[in-house]
């Protein structure tokens, strides 16, 4: 059996406990992480933004950019509002399920910081570009869990608002 004194414990124990933070802190931003998915990130931002109309969670998926885009499309002062009425049609019918969005096939490429997502569906298709998140867009209050942002594609999602 071992023997050791109540500081060498301790200390074993807060080092066990850092490696531990450490890993799990870092798991979303590695390559090949829960976070690296760029499919996975346009496919939860768009049920969240044309399944869910959650104008909040759909914009932190996409950068800062596109969010003031977004909110100058509407005519509104934040980026949330501009998915009230936000759709998706891909083959000739309108996406409105969380079934049909996981159903749409999809196609991606990956160069370094940034990436491309092709959603299909019955000839149609839609292309998403995808940037890697600056630290802000990281440090978002309720960030996706993922570090790819949309940079591209999301606006056609919204109707213009009419003046």
């Amino acid at each position: 059996m071992l023997n050791l004194s109540p500081t060498r414990t301790t200390v074993l124990a807060v080092a066990a406990l850092a490696a531990t933070l450490l890993t799990s802190g870092c798991e979303r931003n590695e390559p090949g992480g829960p976070g690296d998915d760029p499919v996975k990130a346009v496919k939860d931002f768009l049920i969240d933004g044309v399944v869910d109309h959650n104008g909040y969670e759909a914009c932190v998926f996409m950068t800062t950019r596109q969010q003031r885009a977004a909110a100058r499309r509407v005519g509104g002062p934040q980026c949330r509002q501009s998915f009230d009425l936000a759709r998706l049609a891909l083959g000739g019918k309108s996406i409105t399920s969380v079934h049909e969005i996981e159903r749409l096939s999809a196609r991606s490429e990956v160069r370094g910081q940034r990436a491309w997502v092709r959603l299909r569906r019955g000839g149609d298709s839609v292309v998403f570009r995808l940037v890697k998140a600056n630290y802000h867009e990281e440090e978002q209050f309720l960030a996706p869990d993922t570090s790819w942002r949309i940079a591209s594609g999301a606006l056609p999602l919204i109707p213009r608002q009419r003046a």
